[in-house]
């Protein structure tokens, strides 16, 4: 028997010391209701469950991304369905204008409401913000380059060879190089010489009497008109015809077309040969090419360089004058109009350098690289091809009707990819959801306490703890038995 060393003792405190710190643990896990409160608990669990903790961090910051995201894409669906009443609107009265029975006071009441109207898509496009960004003006669309090649003999200054420029989701970023020859005006002059004396009160007279109609604008001329009144209505009814008529010096007609492409067209037509003689024979004769119905422009040609990002791939256009749309299978579309000022005669090259930059990106995962990008275009009077409209002749309403079903086709267009991008995010919103819930449970599995099977345990070794005091005692009173051989 020894005393200087209490073996006993010293195993009973060991003992003890081991189930306090097990007791310690568990108290620890049952107060924070976590498995894992330090590294040396559990170290592979407690990196698996930090990356854990970052991913659901990421997929519930996601999802409010896509949240605000669909937000703003609401928004901007809100202005364009405005905007879209105010092109059927447009188009309504550019129907009611159509109609001959209109005086020109009607056709200019028509046109002060397709003014403001005008000016209201505008504003919106300039106007629509969501969080400061514009929404419509061409903030969050591409960005489009194209050479700038031509100088502008008004200003000495050069100005883009293209305008108005926009391209669908499936042109990728490059340069895409073409040669343009720009429509062209043709001018119908008369060979006659103009018969009227623009300042005589010598009345017609009943042998000259009759109609002209030009571009089926018609013009009385009655026997009691006199030149000098039959002049202020031929000059009048060119002019509602959009038909530029100018008398020279030498008393030549000379008539021109407004515009371009081939669907225009310069006709006049009397109704009595006298009266043909009396303004310039300028009436329909197929005989002599410069009289009759003659177009007004070619349209603009196009020829894309396939060894540029246009590559091998079946090619075409369509162009309406220089308003001009390339495609490509697939929907790879670019739509611009080129600057008049191109080479009529000559084909030019030019360029245009097409860039991902200017979209905006949501960031619709945890990871990096998780993201898709917002495209919408800039929609305006320019892009829209409205900011020409005129309503007040018959041709002008009638072209009108055209160039506002376009509109409506393009505004219906970005509408239906802003839905779809809409629709995308709300999936990605309730997928992302559905992650952050299954990740959660994932994680509560590995770090969270079981509190019934912590609580048995502590129950278990506090018992223990107990024992271990009570059997520590007894083992620092075993010493004392050796008193009894020093009797």
């Amino acid at each position: 028997m020894k005393i200087n060393h209490n073996l006993s003792a010293v195993v009973a405190n060991n003992k003890l010391h081991q189930n306090e710190d097990v007791v310690a643990n568990s108290m620890e896990r049952l107060a924070s209701g976590i498995r894992i409160n330090h590294a040396k608990d559990d170290p592979a669990g407690m990196a698996i469950s930090n990356r854990m903790t970052t991913q659901i961090d990421g997929v519930d910051r996601a999802s409010q991304n896509s949240s605000d995201a669909a937000a703003m894409i609401e928004t901007a669906d809100g202005a364009l369905g405005e905007v879209t009443e105010i092109i059927q609107r447009m188009r309504e009265l550019s129907v009611q204008a159509a109609n001959d029975t209109n005086a020109l006071s009607d056709r200019e009441a028509i046109r002060k409401e397709i003014a403001e109207l005008k000016k209201e898509i505008d504003r919106m496009s300039r106007d629509t913000e969501f969080n400061t960004k514009g929404l419509l003006d061409g903030t969050l669309d591409n960005r489009f380059y194209p050479t700038k090649s031509i100088n502008d003999p008004g200003t000495g200054c050069y100005v883009a060879d293209m305008t108005r420029i926009s391209v669908s989701d499936y042109v990728t970023a490059g340069d895409y190089t073409m040669k343009i020859k720009t429509a062209t005006q043709t001018v119908l002059e008369g060979s006659g010489t103009f018969g009227i004396d623009p300042t005589s009160t010598t009345k017609i007279g009943e042998a000259n009497a009759g109609t002209i109609n030009v571009n089926g604008f018609v013009i009385e001329i009655n026997a009691d008109d006199t030149e000098a009144s039959a002049y202020l209505k031929i000059c009048d009814g060119m002019e509602k015809a959009e038909v530029q008529f100018d008398v020279d010096s030498t008393n030549k007609t000379t008539l021109r077309s407004q515009f371009y492409g081939s669907q225009h067209t310069i006709s006049v037509v009397t109704s009595n040969p006298n009266l043909a003689a009396l303004i310039g024979q300028i009436e329909t004769d197929p005989s002599d090419p410069n009289h009759g119905n003659v177009t007004a422009g070619n349209d603009a040609t196009v020829i894309p360089d396939s060894t540029s990002a246009f590559g091998d791939k079946n090619t075409s256009y369509t162009a309406d004058g220089n308003h001009i749309t390339i495609h490509q299978p697939g929907g790879f579309e670019i739509d611009f109009l080129a600057n008049a000022q191109l080479s009529s005669t000559a084909e030019s090259e030019i360029t245009l350098h097409v860039t991902t930059m200017g979209a905006m990106q949501v960031q619709i995962g945890a990871n990096e690289n998780q993201t898709t990008h917002i495209r919408i275009p800039r929609l305006d009077l320019e892009t829209l091809y409205l900011d020409d409209l005129d309503v007040t002749t018959v041709n002008g309403a009638d072209r009108a009707i055209g160039k506002l079903d376009y509109a409506l086709n393009k505004v219906s267009s970005v509408r239906a990819k802003i839905g779809a991008y809409e629709n995308r995010l709300d999936h990605a919103v309730a997928s992302l959801d559905q992650s952050s819930e299954n990740l959660t449970k994932a994680f509560s599995d590995l770090a969270d306490v079981d509190m019934a099977e912590e609580m048995t345990k502590y129950t278990q070794y506090n018992v223990l703890v107990q024992a271990s005091t009570s059997v520590l005692a007894q083992a620092n009173d075993l010493p004392e038995s050796v008193l009894q051989l020093l009797q």
